[in-house]
């Protein structure tokens, strides 16, 4: 009976150090683009980049039993800033310091096919589609002792959703995942009066699989 049990522990250790690991958390560098585009007769372009975050999770289906074709649904939440150079107040004089600051909560839904070389080492193409939920879009502008916040989304009616695409790849070793992707939005951020905003970045992401 002894023998029995140490058995049965020693292959329940066995299957669970060698079973499929399909969830995953990341952490990523993620400057976001914010291009501007403007219709007056000519086409203007303006580009605008913020240093931002990103704090992720991702969990694998597996579409077909012992397929290297998966499907991946995640959540995660991205904060960026940007320091803007110079802000005229309404009596001519100039902000001391002013930040833009912007935050998403984004819900990605992809296809990713696994390329095993090894047991401990995997690349990982994927291509998909996104939802964003933005639930941060203000300016804090300071003067003097006197800080003032603006709400984009009140004083210019910033769209709250927006949807987009995104491609990338991931090298996993062993359960350390090395990734990096692009990502677009096709709806505008903000469109009013011929200008149209739209949200664009990179991905640069440290995550473990377990």
């Amino acid at each position: 009976m002894k023998r029995f049990i140490i058995a049965l522990l020693a292959s329940a250790l066995f299957v669970d150090a060698n079973a499929q690991k399909n969830n995953e958390v990341y952490l990523a560098v993620s400057p976001m683009t914010l291009e501007t585009s403007v219709s007056s007769g000519s086409k203007k372009i303006e580009n605008e980049t913020y240093t931002g975050c990103t704090l992720g999770y991702n969990h694998i289906f597996d579409l077909k039993q012992g397929s290297d074709l998966k499907f991946v649904l995640g959540a995660n939440i991205f904060y960026g800033t940007k320091d803007l150079e110079t802000v005229t107040l309404d009596d001519g004089s100039s902000a001391s310091s002013a930040t833009e600051q912007f935050g998403k909560l984004r819900v990605p839904l992809s296809l990713k096919y696994i390329f095993s070389t090894k047991e401990t080492i995997g690349i990982e193409p994927y291509a998909g589609l996104y939802i964003d939920y933005n639930i941060e879009s203000s300016a804090e502008i300071k003067y003097g002792s006197t800080t003032t916040t603006i709400d984009y989304f009140k004083e210019y009616d910033i769209n709250r959703f927006e949807t987009g695409f995104l491609v990338g790849c991931d090298l996993r070793i062993k359960s350390i995942v090395i990734g990096f992707d692009y990502n677009r939005s096709f709806t505008n951020y903000y469109s009013k009066n011929g200008t149209n905003m739209k949200w664009s970045g990179f991905d640069i992401k440290l995550g473990y699989r377990f």
